[in-house]
């Protein structure tokens, strides 16, 4: 398999906040120094970031078919940042910095005195409580977020997404700082994103389906790609009710590679690997 080869010059998923809000006119000073390598136009009264987990650049060139509007709208690669998985790259979104700034360096990792923690659910990994009063995430991630910075500059924040992540760990640790809108299904986020950038605002909007689907049948599955033309009326829906000043960013924190059987390594079954 011919793996893609990361090109150090090009924009960092952690880059696409700074330079949207810049867009707005929010200033390098108010950003706590982030800097904004990407270019957008100027004068945006209005914007969303959406984040749709789990679909990388290869697939979309893959699928174009399926995603006709996305893949007429494809501007150029990001870099997702290592590891590739969820909770870094929202925290690369929600921070505006890189997983050696945010601290945030997997699906899972080990935190002194606590073992290892799972980031998306905030529990010892693989089971365990809830961790949130005793491992408060505003500790654990401490950095200022890109939304709050922007909510102090006087920018209207809305982090949309779904219903079941309000307050969790991971969004207290990176996405707090704007108006958490919790949602329910795809038309609730398509409405919701409207409106805030219709209202001049500036809004993070998450899908998280397209990723699931893709774990539990694999990237370009049938049901995988009837779920990425979801998205795609999605983000059609979004464009086509863009004010004059409006801007949508689509991006994603990961992609997704299937692999044969044979070819995969189970660290639980393998004694020699769990000793390390």
């Amino acid at each position: 398999m011919d793996l893609p080869s990361p090109r150090p010059d090009a924009p960092h998923l952690a880059d696409v906040v700074p330079a949207v809000l810049a867009a707005m006119g929010v200033a390098d000073a108010q950003l706590d120094g982030v800097h904004q390598p990407i270019d957008l136009p100027g004068s945006v009264r209005g914007a969303c970031v959406l984040l749709i987990d789990g679909l990388g650049a290869q697939l979309l060139d893959t699928y174009a078919d399926d995603a006709p509007v996305l893949a007429g709208l494809r501007g150029r690669n990001l870099r997702a940042g290592y590891p590739s998985t969820t909770s870094a790259g929202l925290a690369a979104v929600g921070t505006g910095r890189r997983s050696g700034e945010h601290g945030m360096v997997g699906y899972s990792f080990r935190i002194p005195d606590h073992g290892v923690v799972n980031a998306l659910r905030w529990t010892p990994h693989p089971v365990g409580a809830d961790l949130r009063d005793v491992l408060v995430p505003e500790d654990v991630q401490p950095l200022p977020t890109t939304f709050g910075q922007a909510t102090a500059a006087g920018v209207a924040v809305s982090v949309i997404s779904g219903a079941e992540f309000t307050n969790s760990g991971l969004t207290r640790a990176v996405l707090r700082g704007g108006q958490y809108v919790g949602v329910h299904r795809l038309g609730d986020l398509a409405a919701r994103v409207q409106q805030a950038v219709a209202d001049g605002g500036f809004c993070y909007g998450y899908h998280a389906d397209l990723d699931m689907l893709g774990h539990l049948y694999g990237a370009g599955s049938t049901a995988w790609r009837m779920q990425l033309r979801q998205v795609d009326r999605l983000v059609e829906s979004i464009v086509e009710a863009l004010p004059a000043g409006g801007l949508l960013a689509v991006v994603a924190d990961h992609g997704m590679v299937n692999l044969d059987e044979a070819d995969v390594v189970d660290i639980d079954a393998r004694p020699e690997l769990l000793d390390g």
